[in-house]
C-alpha cells in the first residue's frame, strides 16, 4: 500500500492539496458574485462529503493519509483557494492553472502507486469536485441538472487531467 511516506515531501503537499484545489476550482468556476451562501455551502457539502470519503475509501492507505491531512489543516485551505482563484479570475487561465496542477499530482501518483491505489485516489479527487458541483443547488426544470455548464465543464477537465 502506498502513504504519505512513499512521497517527498513537495510532492505529498500537492498530492495531500489536489482534492482541495479540485473542490475549489468547481466552486470558484460558477462563483455568482457577492453571495457568500453559494460558497458556504459549497465547503459545506465538501466537509460532509469528506466524512463520508472515509468510509468509502478505507481500502486506500493513500486516500486515507490525504483525508487526515485535509482534516488536520481543516478547510482553510479550500477557503484561502476560493478567494485566490476568485480574485484571479479576471486573469487569462487561473482555473486552467489549477486544473494542471491535479493532473500533476495524479502523475506523481500514477509513478509511485500501483495502478488500483491510483485509481481510488483519483476517482476521490472526482467525487470530491462533484460534491461541491452539486452542492444545494436545485435546476429550474425536473430533470435538469444541479451542475452548471461550467462546473461541468470543469469537472470534465478534472477527469481528463487524472484520465479517469
Amino acid at each position: 500500500m502506498t502513504t504519505k511516506n512513499d512521497f517527498e515531501a513537495d510532492d505529498w503537499k500537492l498530492i495531500a492539496s489536489a482534492p482541495i484545489i479540485a473542490a475549489a476550482v468547481i466552486s470558484a468556476s460558477d462563483d455568482v458574485g457577492d453571495d457568500r451562501d453559494s460558497e458556504d455551502e459549497e465547503i459545506n457539502a465538501f466537509k460532509v462529503a469528506l466524512e463520508k470519503f472515509e468510509s468509502r475509501y478505507a481500502k486506500s492507505a493513500l486516500v486515507s493519509d490525504v483525508l487526515s491531512y485535509i482534516k488536520a489543516e481543516g478547510t482553510e485551505e479550500f477557503e484561502v483557494l476560493f478567494s485566490a482563484l476568485s480574485a484571479a479570475a479576471s486573469h487569462e487561465s487561473p482555473l486552467e492553472d489549477r486544473v494542471k496542477s491535479i493532473g500533476q499530482a495524479g502523475e506523481i501518483v500514477d509513478r509511485i502507486a500501483d495502478k488500483k491505489e491510483a485509481k481510488l485516489y483519483k476517482n476521490f479527487i472526482v467525487d470530491a469536485a462533484t460534491a461541491v458541483a452539486t452542492a444545494s443547488k436545485k435546476g429550474f426544470f425536473v430533470f435538469s441538472s444541479s451542475i452548471s455548464k461550467k462546473e461541468d465543464f470543469y469537472l470534465r477537465q478534472i477527469q481528463s487531467v487524472l484520465g479517469v
